[in-house]
């Protein structure tokens, strides 16, 4: 659902 692809998303930020 949405909040595990907007948790996905996070992550990625987080990362760079």
């Amino acid at each position: 659902n949405a909040s595990i692809l907007n948790s996905l998303y996070n992550e990625n930020l987080v990362k760079e």
